[in-house]
C-alpha cells in the first residue's frame, strides 16, 4: 500500500512543477501529483498507453466479462482456512482447496451438496439463511478420517444490492486446544 501512496503520477494543471534545463537549453518540465491525498484519480505510468486508445489483445479479457466462477475460485483459494460459499438454497456453489484438503473431498463432489454433507457438522446454514442471523465462532465437532475434531464455524450472509440474502460464506477453523493456549501465553 505504501508503494501506491508514495507514487507520483503525471496529472492535470496546478500541481507542483519540476523543471530541469539540460545543456542544450531544452526544458524537461513534468507535472506531478501525490495520489495519497487524492485517491479517485487515474493510476498508471506516463509511459503506459491510454487504455481507451489501444486495441485489446486476444489474451486480455475485459473485466466485465471475467468468468465469475473462476474469479470466485481464485479468491477463495487465497484464503488459508477452509471456506465454502452457498447459494440461497444452502447448496455449495464454491469451495476452496483448503476445505477440500481438510475434509477429504473434491470440488466436483462438494458442489451441489450442503456444508454438513462435506464436514459432517451441525446443519447451521439453513437456520442462518432463514433467520438472517450470522454465526461467529460457533463450536462444533466434526468427524474427519474417523477422528472427532472440534472446530469453530463462522457463517456470514451474502446480500445483493437490494439487501436480499443470496447466499452465505462459511469459514472453518480448528478450535484452540489447551496446548495451543499454553503456547500462546508463554
Amino acid at each position: 500500500m505504501k508503494r501506491f501512496l508514495n507514487r507520483l503520477l503525471v496529472t492535470e494543471p496546478e500541481p507542483e512543477t519540476t523543471e530541469r534545463i539540460d545543456e542544450e537549453r531544452v526544458s524537461d518540465s513534468v507535472e506531478w501529483r501525490d495520489i495519497s491525498i487524492e485517491t479517485n484519480g487515474p493510476t498508471g505510468w506516463a509511459s503506459d498507453p491510454d487504455p481507451e486508445e489501444r486495441e485489446p489483445s486476444q489474451t486480455e479479457t475485459p473485466f466485465g466479462t471475467l468468468d465469475v466462477d473462476y474469479l470466485m475460485k481464485t479468491v477463495l483459494d487465497g484464503v488459508a482456512v477452509p471456506t465454502l460459499v452457498v447459494d440461497c438454497s444452502g447448496e455449495i456453489v464454491s469451495i476452496n482447496s483448503a476445505a477440500c484438503e481438510r475434509f477429504g473431498t473434491t470440488e466436483a463432489d462438494a458442489i451441489g451438496t450442503t456444508p454438513a454433507a462435506v464436514h459432517g457438522g451441525q446443519r447451521l446454514l439453513g437456520q442462518v439463511l432463514l433467520t438472517g442471523e450470522e454465526i461467529t465462532d460457533r463450536r462444533d465437532t466434526v468427524i474427519v478420517d474417523g477422528t472427532g475434531r472440534t472446530i469453530r464455524r463462522t457463517i456470514n450472509l451474502l446480500k445483493n444490492e437490494r439487501g436480499e440474502i443470496v447466499g452465505a460464506v462459511e469459514t472453518i477453523q480448528a478450535w484452540p486446544t489447551a496446548t495451543d493456549t499454553e503456547q500462546t501465553v508463554s
